[in-house]
């Protein structure tokens, strides 16, 4: 019975509209896959290269020291270190990303514990996502100064009676306090800068395309089950005693046929490129990515309205998985919110294990335990979705 569903669930998809995508999805692939393993993208920064003002009006250290500090990101090109009012008409013309200014008197109100120092931070509306990335490094920075001034307040505190008077005091602590800044400044303390490796464009897209065609494979099942339930023939087999697993597996091993025609070249090309790398891993990953998302599409198929919006939903289900995955946007940039979310999409396993496979480096199969586990609950779904099919026929 199994194997008369699976030809005949072939026979059903198997059409021109079938035949016209795949090609498409062929040519695509084959065209990353070109231009992606061929070594020529050796890694393109998410940012292209920035550019800061800094305004020091009192041209003290604190403005060296910024841009030492800065030195150490690489989407960094220059800072300037000017006068306020060129450093607002560099802002205003775009060539900069942000202005920070630091007034006059800053150290000096800075030292005193009775009085909070503040510079001011002008961004470029231009360009949103990099500023606030240099927004969240500011954050940073301004934690990083209030420890060390409550520390010193502290220290000044206890150490009070071994000066004679107030002024040596205040003169001794401002020659600590220097010292202590170059030196951190020196080890690149003050802010510890996280470099995260290089984002391989080419493999990005190789990888998010490979997630893409998987679950748009599962698209093809929907229309399956909606033929069935609108036929009588899901109600039949209920009827008969059918098990939900039969005509479930029996899609999925129908759709897995044109996951393959659609995939197996990419994996060509990869055995080619880095023939010492086990392609078993990614393979595996692309399958559990392919069954929860086949699962998930038949658990909504018997349960969703007559009309498109089956469909649509169904696809918007898809594309918030490959959100969280990682596979529209670079998992590195999203909220972190949104990060800690990703877990719970199976698209996640699956980019990381593709990419870091065209990428040549070894993937462990402990990486697959995560998704299994999600395809535990979409088989609940489905087996829920077959004991309570609601559609009025």
């Amino acid at each position: 019975m199994l194997r008369r569903l699976v030809g005949l669930y072939l026979r059903e998809t198997c059409h021109v509209r079938t035949w016209a995508f795949l090609g498409a999805m062929l040519v695509l692939a084959g065209m990353f896959a070109a231009g992606g393993l061929s070594g020529g993208d050796t890694g393109v920064q998410v940012y292209n290269t920035i550019r800061l003002s800094v305004v020091d009006e009192d041209n003290s250290m604190i403005s060296n020291a910024i841009i030492d500090q800065l030195g150490g990101i690489q989407t960094l090109d220059y800072v300037y270190v000017e006068s306020f009012d060129r450093a607002r008409a560099r802002l205003e013309e775009g060539e900069t990303l942000l202005l920070l200014h630091i007034p006059a008197g800053f150290y000096a109100r800075a030292r005193d514990p009775g009085e909070t120092a503040g510079v001011e931070v002008w961004l470029n509306d231009r360009m949103p996502t990099e500023a606030m990335v240099f927004v969240r490094f500011l954050e940073n920075a301004a934690d990083s100064v209030s420890v060390s001034k409550a520390a010193l307040f502290a220290f000044e505190d206890e150490v009070a009676r071994l000066f004679p008077d107030a002024k040596t005091q205040r003169d001794e602590s401002d020659a600590a306090a220097i010292a202590i800044i170059l030196r951190l400044v020196a080890r690149k303390s003050i802010v510890r800068i996280r470099e995260a490796p290089p984002l391989d464009t080419g493999l990005f897209i190789l990888s998010a395309l490979t997630c893409l065609y998987t679950l748009q494979t599962t698209l093809l099942v929907l229309p399956l089950v909606r033929r069935e339930r609108a036929d009588g023939v899901y109600d039949r087999m209920r009827v008969r005693g059918m098990p939900w697993w039969k005509p479930a597996l029996a899609r999925i091993l129908a759709g897995l046929v044109w996951l393959v025609a659609g995939i197996a070249p990419l994996f060509a090309v990869l055995l080619r490129a880095f023939p010492v790398v086990s392609p078993w891993p990614p393979v595996a990953a692309v399958l559990v990515l392919y069954v929860t998302g086949s699962l998930l599409v038949q658990a909504w198929a018997p349960v969703s309205t007559r009309d498109d919006t089956a469909l649509l939903t169904a696809w918007a289900v898809l594309l918030g998985l490959l959100l969280l995955g990682g596979c529209i946007y670079p998992l590195r940039l999203l909220p972190a919110w949104l990060r800690t979310a990703s877990v719970l999409s199976p698209a996640r396993w699956a980019f990381s294990a593709l990419y870091e496979t065209y990428a040549g480096q070894p993937v462990s199969w402990a990486l697959l335990w995560p998704p299994f586990l999600l395809a535990v609950p979409a088989g609940v779904a489905t087996w829920l979705s077959w004991r309570r099919a609601r559609w009025d026929l």
